[in-house]
């Protein structure tokens, strides 16, 4: 780049958009529920379920979300979205005595765990400045514990409304707390002693928060508008699977929630991982539960059942949801060795020392697998294993393979892929190059999968084919910002392809799926 050392406008020549399509390199699942403390309705990315207890807090007997994220990364998950829900609930206030006043500082988030504190010094501050000092907040990892989890400084803040560091604008930027109410015209007390060598004291809070009410179903559920609820993941660009365990010890996610929450995952290319209600103890349960159901969906998985034992908090031995394993186990195959490799010939083996809370012969286990519903039993060695990668797709689905996890996650992920990838081309020159330099960065990058092992191969059909050409852009070569292009790859067997159309417009960038009916495939 050159150096700019005088004004002006400046016209350099950027490089292409095209590059390689790569697939998304980690797995993510998004958790959405109660916790103890952390931001509301904002997904925060985790890579431990140590990361999680600190931003989150501990072990809750009233939610089921810590034991699932506990079972996720265990079994292999790398990162996860967690989203916080609350309904009500009250934020903890710390005062800080300011001569005849007080100011008020209120916790960021609501939670009766959010267990902060404050110090005020006036260290290197001018003698004559009596409206400055310097706030230190921090946050313990509980009640009972003097182990620092956040801490922020603020140094030389003011209570001068006209200073560049008046208190209440440098805590908007804080993750902790917020002044609350009107300013006292005095700084606040010193809390710490002059001198290097003085003992730290803090103020602690006076008056603690509160949880408030168990989640409802519109807790869960949220607003799309307010991105509240399962729709605060608008504000990630991607997850691969929605984890919502249940909101209580005692309740379960009803009806409306899986509806909104499958219609969701449909509209972000995701799969939501779900159990039965906690009521459901048998096969035969499960099986009552699902024709009242009466619900096929291809983004959606079912197990069953729930596990109990080697969860994070060994003084609860309760069933808990099985759906944080099983996507830690999606996470994990995703980036084995074989990533695309049909679950039948490749065992799904759970991590740790969870046990299904109920076990079933061979016959019944069949049974559910064929209704949709994946089952966890114990294999040789004692070692549990997740049978089945069934949807929750039913016989009249439209695409008979998306009865199959692996196939319907493959897809969405090539789908995705090729939306974002190929999105570059609005940008170019129509025209037969446009279209050649089109097609070698779709295969190549369905060749990359095909390596993998993602598409059956053998009789002499190609795994996958691309299609961009003046037959799948008949609109002409002079439309600038517009190209449509066919791709298929083989999914239930060779030569059995799945087809779609992808279509990049100024506007929007598309994906529609095709019926082999419709395009004749002349091979290449």
């Amino acid at each position: 780049m050159p150096d700019r050392l005088s004004p002006g406008i400046y016209v350099e020549e950027a490089p292409s958009g095209e590059q390689q399509i790569a697939a998304p390199p980690v797995t993510l699942a998004a958790f959405v529920g109660r916790t103890l403390r952390g931001p509301v309705n904002e997904p925060v990315v985790v890579d431990s379920i140590d990361d999680f207890h600190r931003q989150f807090g501990g072990p809750w007997q009233e939610s089921g979300l810590g034991a699932c994220l506990h079972d996720y990364f265990e079994n292999g998950g790398r990162s996860a979205i967690v989203v916080r829900l609350i309904n009500g609930g009250r934020r903890a206030l710390l005062r800080l005595p300011a001569g005849p006043g007080t100011l008020v500082l209120e916790a960021l988030s609501p939670g009766a765990e959010e267990c902060l504190r404050a110090s005020v010094d006036y260290d290197n501050i001018d003698a004559k400045d009596n409206r400055s000092f310097n706030l230190v907040l921090q946050r313990l990892r509980g009640s009972d514990s003097e182990r620092v989890a956040d801490q922020e400084i603020y140094a030389r803040v003011s209570v001068d409304p006209s200073s560049r560091r008046f208190i209440a604008d440098a805590l908007l930027e804080s993750n902790l707390m917020r002044v609350r109410g009107a300013i006292p015209f005095q700084r606040p007390d010193r809390s710490v002693g002059p001198g290097a060598l003085a003992p730290v004291s803090w103020v602690k809070i006076d008056q603690p928060g509160t949880d408030g009410q168990p989640l409802s179903d519109y807790d869960v559920i949220g607003s799309a508008t307010e991105s509240s609820g399962i729709f605060a993941l608008q504000k990630v660009p991607h997850f691969d699977l929605l984890c919502i365990p249940p909101p209580g010890p005692s309740t379960d996610i009803g009806p409306t929630v899986l509806l909104a929450a499958i219609r969701y995952c449909r509209q972000r290319r995701a799969m939501l991982l779900l159990d039965p209600p906690q009521e459901c103890e048998t096969a035969e349960a499960v099986m009552a539960y699902l024709e009242r159901l009466n619900l096929a969906t291809d983004n959606a998985m079912m197990s069953f059942p729930r596990l109990v034992g080697g969860a994070v908090d060994e003084c609860d031995d309760r069933p808990r949801a099985s759906c944080g394993a099983v996507a830690g186990l999606l996470a994990r195959s995703d980036h084995g060795p074989d990533p695309w490799t049909p679950w039948r010939h490749s065992p799904r083996l759970l991590r740790g020392t969870a046990r299904p809370a109920s076990e079933m012969d061979h016959n019944t286990a069949e049974h559910l697998i064929a209704l949709g519903v994946n089952v966890l039993h114990r294999g040789g060695g004692g070692r549990v294993i997740l049978s089945g990668e069934r949807t929750l797709a039913g016989p009249e689905c439209a695409v008979p393979a998306f009865r199959s996890v692996r196939v319907k996650r493959l897809t969405m992920m090539i789908e995705e892929a090729l939306r974002q990838g190929t999105r570059w081309v609005v940008f170019e020159v129509p025209g037969g190059e446009l279209r050649a330099r089109v097609r070698a960065q779709v295969e190549g990058f369905l060749s990359v999968l095909a390596e993998r092992g993602a598409f059956p191969t053998g009789g002499g059909y190609p795994p996958y084919f691309v299609k961009c050409d003046g037959e799948t852009n008949p609109q002409g070569e002079d439309v600038r910002g517009s190209l449509h292009f066919i791709v298929g790859f083989a999914v239930a067997g060779p030569g059995q392809y799945l087809v779609m159309r992808v279509s990049q417009t100024v506007e929007a960038a598309r994906v529609v799926p095709l019926s082999m009916d419709r395009f004749r495939f002349a091979g290449t």
